[in-house]
């Protein structure tokens, strides 16, 4: 559990926030760079405590340190905000089988994601376009649509 040492910590001490720097290892920078991305050896990162209206706290980790700038109050709308996001993000990982990369480089990686949302954006517009003509009566002069 070395790995969660900062969150144990921050769960423990009932704080609302709290930043600390994160070291990657040397084995993380390694893999990253075998993928040709360049990753720092450490990143600053802040804990934001968020109680739920169902009195459940969720302890949201964020890049967005700067306690002024973004206040610790906001995150509990933001994450309400992002919660419907991610639902979609989920349901449309599972539609599109997101994990079954058909290449193996992240150039093909990238093609095929795109290719997928693609794919999954005409169907959901056919889908749309579908229903919009079965409930709408077409006359015989294509520039008139009667609802």
């Amino acid at each position: 559990m070395r790995r969660y040492r900062n969150a144990q910590a921050f769960v423990k001490s009932r704080a609302q926030e709290e930043s600390f720097d994160y070291h990657f290892s040397d084995e993380v920078v390694q893999e990253f760079r075998g993928y040709g991305i360049e990753l720092t050896k450490s990143c600053r990162l802040r804990f934001v405590r968020v109680e739920l209206d169902t009195a459940e706290v969720e302890v949201l980790l964020t890049n967005l340190v700067d306690s002024q700038e973004y206040p610790g109050e906001e995150f509990k709308a933001l994450y309400h905000e992002r919660w419907t996001v991610e639902e979609g993000i989920k349901t449309t990982r599972c539609k599109i089988e997101m994990e079954n990369w058909i290449g193996k480089t992240v150039h093909s990686i990238y093609q095929d994601s795109h290719a997928r949302v693609l794919c999954q954006n005409m169907a959901v517009s056919l889908g749309v376009c579908r229903e919009v003509c079965s409930s709408t009566k077409i006359s015989s002069s294509p520039s008139v649509v009667r609802a």
